[in-house]
């Protein structure tokens, strides 16, 4: 209106923000849970420019998933892909990232995994005491070969007859006083991927033999002779001679030693007691002519 020109008229500046739509370049991570078939997988897409990216409507985005056919595509969410390996060998998995302007980018990944391999166990049983009966220890170790790349023993597990045995060392370690009787003992292997493994060794433990000592008398000259105990331990060994020479104890000694008699006897009575490994006592008697 003539006249309110100048109150009426307004002038308002408003700031304008101007961007130029960039289409980034786009990186696929993949990781997998194990490198062992079976293995989950989890494929991630991510812009390089992630400002550039912010200004992009996400509904104008478009992924389009081209994985090889033995992979099985359990979910897609967005930029994320997860599947699963269910064997070995090495896979191709792709995806085609496009926008509604016609921009294009594709990415693919190789996907590795191996075969779940069995593993072999091999014990070792070896005697640990100096003799072969009850009680008896025995030494134990095990090797393991075989097994997937990456996979590691995780447990070992010794039984003795369905008892659980507790060693420091799990590769190798003792039993000791095993008793009489026919006995089972079993180890147990499993890895991080789950593999097992395991081993049996049946063997007998059998009692004590007494040892078969025969007195051996060796005139040296008119007074002096070797005496000697001569023992045959067929599943151990002597621990002691104890003689007694003309009804005195003379206590332990060698199985072989030189004995002076007096001048004024002859025949003199004789005896040793001979203790073996496992105990036993066996007594022989002779004389000294």
């Amino acid at each position: 209106m003539e006249g309110y020109k100048e109150e009426t008229l307004t002038n308002i500046v408003r700031p304008i923000g101007l961007w130029t739509y960039v289409w980034p370049d786009f990186t696929m991570k993949a990781t997998l849970s194990k490198n062992v078939a079976p293995a989950a997988g989890t494929l991630v897409v991510t812009a390089d420019d992630k400002e550039a990216f912010s200004n992009i409507d996400p509904k104008d985005i478009t992924y389009t998933w081209n994985i090889d056919p033995e992979l099985v595509l359990n979910r897609v969410t967005a930029g994320t892909a997860r599947l699963t390996i269910p064997m070995g060998g090495t896979f191709m998995a792709g995806v085609t990232v496009s926008d509604k302007r016609g921009h294009s980018t594709t990415l693919e990944v190789p996907l590795s995994s191996y075969d779940m391999s069995d593993i072999f166990v091999k014990m070792n049983v070896a005697n640990a005491s100096k003799h072969t009966h009850a009680p008896l220890d025995l030494s134990v170790n095990i090797q393991v070969s075989g097994g997937a790349v990456g996979d590691y023993v995780k447990d070992i597990v010794y039984d003795l007859d369905g008892t659980v045995l507790n060693f420091d060392n799990k590769s190798f370690g003792k039993v000791l006083g095993i008793p009489t009787g026919n006995h089972t003992l079993n180890v147990k292997v499993t890895t991080l991927y789950g593999k097992v493994g395991t081993q049996t060794a049946n063997f007998d433990v059998f009692d004590n033999v007494p040892p078969t000592c025969e007195l051996k008398v060796t005139p040296i000259d008119n007074r002096d002779s070797y005496i000697e105990a001569a023992c045959v331990d067929p599943d151990g060994r002597i621990y002691s001679y104890d003689w007694t020479v003309d009804n005195v104890n003379l206590g332990a000694k060698s199985f072989r030693w030189r004995y002076r008699k007096p001048t004024d006897k002859a025949n003199i009575p004789i005896s040793v007691d001979i203790t073996d490994s496992g105990n036993a006592k066996v007594r022989i008697n002779g004389v000294v002519p």
